[in-house]
Formats: C-alpha cells, sequence, structure tokens
C-alpha cells in the first residue's frame, strides 16, 4: 500500500471469517506515507465487512454490509504547505462501479486544519446511513450532526448549530431531497439535482434564511447590519452555461442610516465560466426603487465590467 498508493496503513487487530465472507479491522489508521509527521487522515475504532469476493474480482466494488465505528477524518495542512493526503498515481481508466447494500457510519468526527491560511472546521460527532437497491443501482443516503460545530477563519469562528444532507446517489446523477445548514437563527437548505459528473448539469433551488444581524457580529462585518433575509435562488444548465434567478425579501432591515425597513429583489443572470451576466434587476423598498444590469469579467485577466443602474424616487438619506 505504500508504494502503490501511498499511504500508511495500520490496523490493532484483522479478523477474517471464511465461512461467512466477513472481515472485521479494529484500530484502522490511515496516513499519508509522505508526510508521517501530520496527523492521520483517517482512523476508526472498527470496521466491519461482507464483500462480495465474485464482484470485487470483476473490478466492482460490492459490499452486502459495510459499518464504520466511531470514524475520525482529519485534513491537515501544515505550516511548509503539504497536507496529508496520500499521494496516489493519477487512474487514466474510469472509476470502478460499486454498490452497497447497506451501510452506516457511527459516531463520526470531522477535521479540517489549514495552519498557513489560519483556517479550522469542525464537526464533533455526526452519523452516515446509506442502502442500496440492486435493480437500479441508486443508493439512498443520509448524513446529519449530532452536536454543533464550527468553521474559524483567522479571529472570526462561525457555529454550525446543525447540517443535515440526505437525498439518493444515481450512477451518473445526485439528487438533493434534503439538505440543509443551521447557524446562530439562520438557515440555509439546498434541493435539487446533479447530473453527470465530467460535464456536469445543475438544477438546483437554494432558500436562505438569513438573521442579518446575527450574521454581522459573528464575522464582525458591517456594524449596524440587521434584520432578516429570506427568498429563493436558482441555478440551472451546465457549469458553462449556467442560467440564474432570485428573489428575495428583506424585512426589519437596517444598515447605514435605513432603518427598520423592508425590501424585495428579483433578477436573473448568466454565467458561462468567464462572465457573469445580470439583468433585469429591481429592488424596489418604501424609500423608492432601484433597476439594472451588470456584466462583470472573472479572475485576474483583461476583461470589460458594466454595471447600469437607475434610481426612482429613492430617498438616500432617509
Amino acid at each position: 500500500l505504500i508504494e502503490k498508493s501511498g499511504m500508511d496503513l495500520q490496523a490493532a487487530s484483522l479478523r477474517y471469517n471464511l465461512f461467512k465472507g466477513e472481515f472485521t479491522v479494529e484500530g484502522l489508521t490511515v496516513r499519508s506515507a509522505s508526510v508521517p509527521g501530520l496527523s492521520p487522515l483517517f482512523q476508526a475504532d472498527r470496521v466491519y465487512a461482507k464483500p462480495d469476493l465474485h464482484a470485487i474480482l470483476r473490478g466492482s466494488w460490492d459490499f452486502e454490509e459495510l459499518q464504520i465505528t466511531r470514524p475520525r477524518i482529519h485534513y491537515c495542512v501544515g505550516e511548509d504547505g503539504r497536507n496529508n493526503l496520500p499521494r496516489t498515481e493519477p487512474s487514466s481508466g474510469p472509476a470502478p462501479s460499486f454498490f452497497i447494500a447497506n451501510a452506516a457510519a457511527l459516531e463520526g468526527s470531522v477535521r479540517i486544519e489549514d495552519r498557513p491560511k489560519r483556517l479550522s472546521a469542525s464537526v464533533p460527532r455526526w452519523q452516515f446511513r446509506m442502502r442500496g437497491d440492486r435493480k437500479t443501482g441508486n443508493h439512498a443516503f443520509d448524513f446529519s450532526t449530532l452536536q454543533p460545530g464550527s468553521v474559524r477563519v483567522r479571529e472570526n469562528a462561525v457555529p454550525i448549530d446543525r447540517l443535515r444532507v440526505s437525498g439518493e446517489l444515481l450512477p451518473a446523477a445526485l439528487r438533493l431531497e434534503r439538505a440543509y445548514v443551521e447557524s446562530s437563527g439562520s438557515r440555509v437548505s439546498v434541493s435539487g439535482s446533479w447530473n453527470g459528473f465530467s460535464r456536469p448539469r445543475l438544477d438546483l433551488r437554494i432558500e436562505p434564511d438569513l438573521d442579518l444581524g446575527a450574521i454581522a457580529r459573528t464575522v464582525s462585518f458591517f456594524r449596524g447590519l440587521d434584520g432578516r433575509l429570506s427568498g429563493n435562488l436558482r441555478a440551472h444548465g451546465a457549469m458553462q452555461d449556467l442560467r440564474l434567478a432570485a428573489r428575495l425579501r428583506g424585512e426589519r432591515f437596517s444598515a447605514l442610516s435605513f432603518r427598520n425597513t423592508r425590501f424585495d429583489f428579483e433578477g436573473a443572470g448568466a454565467w458561462d465560466g468567464h462572465r457573469l451576466e445580470l439583468r433585469d434587476l429591481q429592488l424596489r423598498s418604501p424609500h423608492g426603487a432601484v433597476s439594472g444590469s451588470a456584466e462583470l469579467s472573472a479572475g485576474s485577466g483583461t476583461g470589460e465590467n458594466r454595471i447600469r443602474a437607475e434610481l426612482r424616487g429613492f430617498d438616500l438619506a432617509p
């Protein structure tokens, strides 16, 4: 494993039952062989698996049962910029097919640490379950946190009160049925589909419900910002031909000299991988209205940016 995959794999014990076709690994540790000084990438108290050996010999990863107890994932970037991912050789062939009839990872934890950027994230306790349908090859899955986590960027820490992602993994698509994250009274929900993995087409609906005051206090940004922002955003199409639409509403909104007001915003746009086009932008409030459009270039290269805005009856100093 060290030579072929760059992984240093160690286990306290390994038991294999030939008659039942199952094995159990206890005290599993997986680390990168090239940076042994960094934390292990993966650890687990126990891994139980019942594979279909005939299918595996044919090149398909097929498991009737896969159970992992206390999986601990720790991705780390050291001070020298090197990370603890195994240095594997890129594969030119297609990814192997897989099927898992029943899988569960219980009492897990995830930690991400980028020391040069002073960025970290942790989910101290989570669970994951998956069940496959052999007739269709589809897998229903559910991931949920069982304890609050956090994301920290330098001195700013954002709590993750709850995170859940459930849906269905198809042979060439991903369907999100229920996905949301909650933090400090705010919630962002996502649903939709991701079709194709080499050239994906998206159809996503994002529904924010944000406590702007709590967000501003958490990240120490834009003092005086307050209110609630809700609505929906839609993205559909190929990654290089993405269509965008948004409808948002602000209530009890306060910023700059505006106090406890409201507004409605809607607009549409398109992204071609290099340029963002925004059109039919409309913002309406008791203090007036703004309409406009914009064309913005991405990246650090040369490009022309255009913004057109029209103010109608707008009170700039309410």
